[in-house]
């Protein structure tokens, strides 16, 4: 459990293979000896201690830098020993910078940093940058960019592809099959937003007539999820679609009034008109009205735009988010080299 408390696994350079081995193999005998002198047991996380009451003593649950000492734990009264202090750690390499003659103000951190600098240089993708270093956010790799590396960030990140995080969508012939079955005009317009625009069936709702900018083609997004505004693209055809339905219905405020106008439709209607039209248009994916907003992702990403548009335009804080949509190979790990072996 690493900061964020989240696991994860990262490449092990082969040039550390042996010596670490070697350093486990001292470590071993240590806790042989303490579990000969009746101690041994490390704190175990969560209620694991109740559950496994042996299990403490165990070598996989050992410590691969333990302190030289042992702590008396306060709970249980037990004898144990800790994981080396960081205090250890930042001492000496603060002394090997002095031995080395390095004048730059580094500390153990910096390792960290030059690691991802050195992935970076010799070629290898932020993504993959970004699992291995547990960033769940691309914020973070932009400030690594603007503060670390002093570069400019251009977020251009090419994604592998893992098929079972995409969510099913469907086929342009099947949105095109779709959309023509339905014969009310309303939530054809409607189905022709979420697929158009890439809008949840709750932005689609809370859409007011004033959203739609017919000069600047853009639709306005007022207080989507996560209560952000932005704004999305307004195709001509969906353009065209809702001028016709607006002199058809004449909305006042509301783009989809319910009863009386002066609330928004209900959802449950535009639910159930794309499901009956799904039925009508022979199509046995399980697929929902929200399916059409997965689709919209799904077909600009194959018609080769790039992620940070698609997630601008679905207004994803994060890139983890729309990463659904593109398949990432789990492979990485064993293909990345560490820089560890690269030195000399």
């Amino acid at each position: 459990m690493e900061k964020g408390r989240k696991d994860r696994v990262t490449v092990l350079p082969m040039s550390l293979a042996d010596p670490l081995r070697s350093h486990l193999s001292r470590v071993r005998l240590q806790h042989e000896s303490d579990r000969a002198a009746g101690l041994g047991c490390v704190q175990l996380p969560n209620a694991l201690d109740r559950k496994y009451p042996s299990a403490g003593f165990e070598w996989a649950w050992q410590w691969v830098f333990p302190a030289t000492r042992f702590y008396d734990d306060a709970c249980s009264g037990a004898r144990r020993r800790h994981h080396l202090h960081e205090s250890l750690m930042q001492k000496a390499f603060k002394d090997a910078v002095r031995l080395a003659g390095v004048t730059k103000p580094a500390t153990c951190h910096s390792l960290r940093h030059s690691f991802a600098t050195h992935l970076l240089e010799s070629g290898y993708d932020l993504r993959t940058i970004q699992e291995l270093l547990g960033h769940s956010d691309v914020n973070a790799m932009a400030f690594f960019f603007r503060h670390v590396l002093a570069r400019p960030w251009q977020l251009q990140i090419t994604y592998q592809r893992a098929p079972q995080r995409v969510p099913v969508v469907l086929s342009r012939e099947e949105v095109a099959r779709l959309l023509a079955v339905v014969t009310t005009l309303r939530e054809r317009a409607a189905m022709e937003i979420a697929y158009g625009a890439g809008l949840r069936l709750n932005e689609v709702l809370n859409l007011k007539v004033t959203d739609v900018d017919g000069e600047r083609m853009i639709l306005r997004v007022d207080q989507g999820k996560g209560r952000k505004d932005r704004n999305v693209m307004l195709s001509p055809k969906l353009l065209e679609t809702l001028r016709t339905y607006w002199r058809q219905a004449r909305p006042r405020v509301w783009l989809f009034p319910g009863q009386g106008g002066k609330r928004h439709l209900h959802q449950t209607i535009l639910q159930r008109a794309f499901k009956q039209a799904k039925v009508e248009a022979r199509i046995t994916k399980p697929v929902s009205f929200h399916s059409l907003r997965h689709t919209f992702a799904t077909h600009l990403l194959e018609s080769g735009v790039n992620v940070r548009t698609i997630q601008a335009l679905l207004g994803h804080r994060s890139l983890g988010s729309t990463q659904r949509y593109v398949h990432v190979a789990g492979d990485y790990l064993r293909q990345t080299r560490s820089p560890l072996d690269s030195l000399k």
